[in-house]
């Protein structure tokens, strides 16, 4: 058998951890449950630890699979990450400029400064999403828009 692990091993092993079921993980990731199961016991052969004991019926992580956890989490944000990079890319190619706003501000200015930049550039297509200032700056973060716009007050400082 291969030793590899594939990208399938690796979400269906951050499936059971985020959903803490086998059933959670099948409907996460949009398959049976015997595939999972499949998955995680190949996965677990691959690399020779056991991830979960199963007790009951029920899978619970052992402390080596909390630690992947954190090292598979991030491989798997790396890999949205690339996947956003092609899609920006591509984007760029064919004029695509997505937007996150906060509501005061794709509800106030931000519509006609989109119109003004489409006089501008007819070719280009502009799409914008409205989200809480917090949700804005996380996508703004995590390179999922192009541009964010939000809002967040100050912390004033007294002194006396």
């Amino acid at each position: 058998m291969e030793n590899r692990i594939t990208l399938r091993h690796l979400e269906a092993f951050r499936a059971i951890m985020v959903r803490k079921t086998v059933t959670g993980a099948a409907e996460m990731l949009e398959i049976t449950q015997p595939v999972v199961t499949r998955l995680i016991s190949d996965l677990e052969e691959r690399i020779a630890i056991p991830l979960f004991t199963r007790t009951k019926g029920r899978l619970l992580p052992t402390a080596e699979a909390a630690l992947l956890f954190k090292d598979v989490e991030q491989s798997l944000i790396g890999i949205e990450r690339i996947a956003n990079a092609a899609s920006n890319i591509k984007a760029l190619k064919m004029g695509y400029l997505e937007i996150a706003a906060a509501p005061s501000m794709a509800l106030t200015f931000l519509p006609r400064a989109i119109a003004s930049f489409n006089r501008e550039h007819p070719d280009a297509l502009v799409s914008m999403h409205m989200h809480s200032s917090a949700t804005v700056l996380d996508m703004v973060q995590r390179d999922r828009c192009d541009l964010g716009f939000a809002m967040f007050s100050m912390q004033t400082t007294r002194y006396g």
